[in-house]
């Protein structure tokens, strides 16, 4: 699954947000994790493709999208698990 496929970039415009490269890469690896990520697994996986994209960014970006209802967030032994909702 993409973030094409959910028309999540149409979503982030739409609620006033800019679809940054950042941003786009951190959507599409929460895509591509198909199911429930730690966070340090999503940073890891973004650092990966852009080092330059650092904790914090990760961090902010998953927060803005769980704002914006693009994904969602469960806990599960004391771990907090986000995926694509």
């Amino acid at each position: 699954m993409s973030h094409e496929e959910l028309g999540y970039a149409n979503r982030i415009r739409e609620q006033g947000y800019r679809l940054t490269p950042q941003r786009q890469i951190i959507i599409d690896t929460l895509c591509g994790m198909g199911g429930h990520a730690a966070i340090g697994d999503i940073y890891e996986c973004v650092h990966a493709q852009m080092p330059s994209i650092d904790r914090a960014t990760v961090y902010r970006t998953i927060r803005i999208f769980q704002d914006m209802r693009l994904i969602v967030s469960t806990e599960i032994d004391r771990t907090t698990l986000y995926e694509v909702a």
